[in-house]
């Protein structure tokens, strides 16, 4: 039995490559959104838990660092799935 291919469409023929290669370009819409949401929850968590922090630790950014530090670390788990096949 032979299977039929999708023929490319000509926008596709035009730039010299098929459906099946990737862009590798970002959405930057949804980069922008993942941004702007990760900025929103690191001020939530700084202004919810800066006089805790200070009373116990006395660092008022202590759990904010932490918080970025485990952003940065899924951030850059994000980044490393991203750019696997």
């Amino acid at each position: 039995m032979i299977m039929a291919r999708r023929r490319p469409s000509s926008a596709s023929l035009l730039r010299g490559r098929t459906e099946d290669q990737p862009t590798g370009h970002y959405d930057k819409g949804l980069l922008a959104l993942f941004l702007m949401l990760l900025c929103i929850g690191l001020l939530m968590v700084l202004s919810a838990s800066g006089v805790v922090a200070e009373r116990m630790y006395g660092d008022k950014y202590f759990f904010f660092k932490r918080q970025l530090i485990y952003a940065a670390f899924g951030g850059v788990v994000m980044w490393v799935a991203a750019a696997m096949p």
